[in-house]
């Protein structure tokens, strides 16, 4: 046809916001598709909750509650070494108190923190997506150590002083 352009193998138009019409490659979407995986898996830095020498629960954090848990979901699957259970996610999860509080994640908790010797002090814990609603916690290694300080640094001073959520995310 005169005046129509041939459009490459491979190659599609979109419409934009303003109207006209751009050549896309969809394959150059599979690397932001990849990247939104990644940052799916990426590992959260969590710790347990002391009250005196007792676990009561693991907080989680606001930050990683926005990015890791939807409001419609009301139990998640933790995988804690060879056992697994389902913690229920009380409503004040997503309001200011982003903690979850199960008897058995506490015993498991407990039996972490004993073998520390800072048994008051809380633990820091990796926890990582394993699936839909579905979590791995374990012990954080020490470049998830080191990453979490750097990132929650950087963090602070993008923050100018403000309050901050004091766990950060690692990978």
């Amino acid at each position: 046809m005169p005046g129509s352009q041939q459009v490459p193998r491979g190659i599609m138009r979109k419409t934009t916001h303003d109207g006209k019409q751009q050549r896309f490659n969809p394959e150059c979407c599979v690397g932001s598709l990849e990247h939104f995986h990644r940052e799916r898996r990426r590992t959260m830095l969590v710790s347990s909750q002391c009250h005196g020498n007792r676990v009561t629960g693991l907080y989680v954090g606001a930050d990683n509650v926005r990015r890791y848990f939807p409001k419609r979901v009301v139990r998640i699957e933790l995988q804690l070494d060879h056992l697994r259970i389902e913690c229920g996610l009380a409503p004040h999860f997503w309001n200011g108190q982003p903690e979850i509080h199960d008897p058995r994640l506490c015993l498991w908790l407990e039996s972490k923190q004993s073998k520390r010797t800072e048994c008051r002090k809380p633990m820091p814990l990796a926890m990582t997506p394993s699936g839909d609603h579905s979590f791995t916690l374990g012990p954080v290694t020490h470049d998830e150590q080191k990453n979490a300080e750097r990132a929650a640094g950087a963090h602070d001073g993008a923050l100018n002083g403000t309050v901050k959520d004091d766990l950060a995310f690692v990978n």
